[in-house]
């Protein structure tokens, strides 16, 4: 074997390790600072819960669930527009999964005055993105006070199609 190919093989091996190491590390800290936002949220540190999950989200940019809790975290502080923001990149990224539509509907109906069309149109998405959330929607606690909001009360009623 010529020298050339060994030091080859050994940049190689090199290289997958360093990559290795560097995902580990990168799914280590994501996961570090998932679990501190969680913490900070049960003993109702909202501030401390942002901090956290504003990092996680630097390790994780696509991830959903602590980009959702972060929306959540910032509306109950009154940071609205921060909210409404992350929770329309958490629909975007999953444009085909109804979740993030139904938990932008709930914002929009509940944390913003005036929106209720776009709460309402927001749940015409989730809708589309899967029929069956109608089912759902009948069953979801947190819309128990829209359901006789006239925007909302076709898409929250038994009379859902």
């Amino acid at each position: 074997m010529s020298t050339q190919l060994v030091f080859g093989l050994l940049v190689l091996v090199a290289l997958i390790g360093y990559q290795a190491a560097a995902r580990y590390y990168h799914a280590h800290k994501t996961q570090e600072w998932w679990l501190k936002s969680k913490e900070a949220w049960v003993a109702g540190d909202l501030p401390a819960a942002t901090n956290a999950l504003e990092r996680c989200l630097k390790w994780a940019p696509l991830a959903v669930a602590p980009r959702v809790l972060l929306a959540t975290a910032l509306a109950r502080q009154g940071r609205l527009k921060e909210a409404e923001d992350h929770l329309r990149m958490a629909a975007d990224l999953q444009p085909k999964e109804a979740s993030g539509y139904v938990e932008l509907a709930l914002f929009y109906a509940s944390a913003c005055t005036g929106r209720m069309a776009d709460a309402a149109s927001a749940l015409e998405r989730a809708l589309k993105c899967d029929p069956q959330v109608a089912t759902q929607l009948l069953h979801d606690r947190r819309f128990d006070q829209l359901r006789e909001v006239p925007e909302l009360k076709p898409m929250l009623t038994a009379d859902t199609p």
